[in-house]
This record gives structure tokens, sequence and C-alpha cells, in this order.
């Protein structure tokens, strides 16, 4: 059981049984796991000493801080330090954080910058990849990066959507781990998307996590994907 002092309010961590994880691994700092997100908040202690170099497709620049809070939510959820008496535990205590930036400060972006950021994470060494993120419809691009990433051996997670309706893209290809959300009772979020393509769930309300240099709640399938993506780092 880690030090981290809000460690008990990380409710999602018991249901998932993280600790029980903790028995075999927590991680490797050979593992890198990119997050192609609004970026990462690079101050935030819980990250100290564990980010590799990433990039910025929105403002094409090798800074991708985070001006959203978003990315560094996921991020923290994968793999905030844990056992370092300081915030919360992330799923993985060691690996590396890639974080790539391809949506803006209101959460926006194109396929094409995601398109970018899985080439980037996979030509950089990232064997695993998250995608809180969803496309308006089925693209040909991000299909195309997926393809390269999953013949290369790349794991990529993403989210399934918040709609209440069938997962969307990225989610939805075939080589992508889709992943939807529960409540607290482990019943479907009234939000998480469904359906034939859907792999696995995760808790999804109320998740506790970094965001800029301190903490915040946050509720969706963004936050069950980077609990299946912090398992993956750990299995790998």
């Amino acid at each position: 059981i880690p030090n981290d002092p809000q460690f008990s309010n990380q409710t999602y961590l018991s249901m998932i049984d993280a600790a029980g994880g903790w028995e075999y691994t927590t991680g490797s700092s050979s593992v890198i796991i990119a997050v192609i997100d609004t970026g990462v908040d690079y101050t935030n202690l819980d990250f100290s000493g564990r980010l590799v170099g990433g990039y910025d497709f929105v403002n094409n620049d090798y800074d991708p801080f985070d001006d959203n809070g978003h990315g560094t939510h996921v991020a923290g959820i994968i793999a905030a330090t844990g056992n370092n008496g300081n915030g919360i535990a992330g799923l993985d205590w060691q690996a590396k954080i890639m974080p790539i930036k391809v949506l803006d400060a209101s959460g926006s972006g194109s396929d094409l910058n995601v398109y970018y950021g899985i080439l980037y994470a996979v030509d950089n060494g990232a064997s695993i990849i998250n995608l809180s993120l969803a496309l308006d419809s089925y693209s040909a691009l991000v299909a195309a990066a997926v393809d390269y990433a999953n013949s290369r051996g790349v794991t990529i997670v993403a989210a399934s959507g918040n709609t209440n309706s069938a997962v969307n893209y990225p989610a939805a290809l075939p080589q992508v781990i889709a992943v939807g959300a529960v409540d607290n009772s482990e019943n479907r979020a009234f939000y998480s998307n469904y359906c034939s393509a859907l792999d696995v769930v995760a808790p999804g309300n109320n998740i506790l996590s970094t965001e800029g240099s301190g903490l915040k709640y946050r509720t969706g399938t963004s936050m069950a994907a980077p609990q299946v993506t912090g398992l993956a780092s750990l299995l790998k």
C-alpha cells in the first residue's frame, strides 16, 4: 500500500485491485507509454524524472505542455509515481511517460495531428499508446497510423466515448483495446459507449488524478482507458 496522501481517495484503484498487481510489479523504466492528448504538465511532482521527449503537434514544437488539464489527468492515472509521499499513485510507478500534444487548450484537434502523434510515438520508442480521445467519424489516416503501430507490436488503448451510443473511433478499430466505463456499483456508466467493438471496462466516475500542479476529479471513459493502459504497462 503506497504512502501517497490521496491514495485512500482513489477508490477506483481498490475496485480494480491495483494493490494486488503491485505485489508482482510496480513497473519498469524500460517501458515507454505515449499519452496522446492535450499534453502533460511536467511541473507536477508526481512526474519528476519520469518523462521522455515528446512533441506538440498543435504548436509544432518540442514543448508539449498541457494548457487544458485533460492529458495531465490521464497521465496521472497511468503513471503518477506511487509511494513517494506526494499526491496520488498511478498504476505504473516506474514507466516513462511520453507526452504528445494533439489537442489544443479547448480539447479540440484534427485526425491529422492524431495520425502524426501515433507515428511519433511508435518511431520514438513507445510500446504502449493511450488515446483518451474520440474522432467525429472513421479516419483512414488514423486507421493507417494504428496499422503502423500494430505492425510494430505497439499496444493501443482508447476510450470508447461518452455519448451512450456505439463505440467511437479510434477505439472501434479492431487493433485498438476499446475501454468503456462502469460506475461505482460496477454497472455500465450511463454515458459509456458500448457495442460489439467494446473490449473491456474500468471505473470512470469521480476519478481523482493529477491536474496542473495539483489534483482534480474527472468522470468519463477518458479516465477508464488509462487504467487499462497502466495495467498493460505493468504486464509489459
